[in-house]
């Protein structure tokens, strides 16, 4: 099981924010077990560990890559088998693979061409880190 240490979180993001006034490194509240098996139970999917303990334990979105992670339900999970979990810019997103063999992947936004090995926890660590 993925373990987030979301004091850790918090406090880089402080961090940032005292350097950075004009950025927004606010993260939403987190979400309770019955939300989150809610929106699964509606799409008929299971979310990828990692992200699901982030909603739980971090927050709901918020500070993130790019224009932030967004809130869970802000977008539909894709026939395709993506939820689109962060804007990069000029109509391009972040996806997390949500079935087959890169389940649990993140990926660019498949116009751009480009992807990722990484999970959203090494994914969300790296950003976090280079702040």
């Amino acid at each position: 099981m993925t373990t987030w240490n979301a004091d850790h979180i918090r406090a880089t993001l402080t961090a940032a924010a005292a350097k950075d006034p004009a950025g927004d490194y606010t993260l939403h509240p987190v979400l309770s077990e019955a939300a989150v098996a809610g929106f699964e139970a509606q799409h008929g999917i299971t979310l990828p560990e990692d992200y699901r303990t982030f909603l739980l334990q971090v927050g709901n979105g918020g500070a993130g890559p790019d224009y932030g992670v967004h809130p869970l339900g802000e977008t539909e999970p894709s026939p395709g088998g993506t939820l689109e979990i962060a804007e990069i810019g000029c109509d391009h997103y972040h996806h997390l693979v949500l079935t087959g063999p890169s389940r649990g992947r993140i990926w660019l936004d498949p116009n751009s061409g480009a992807g990722s090995a990484a999970n959203f926890h090494d994914w969300y660590l790296t950003w976090l880190a280079a702040l």
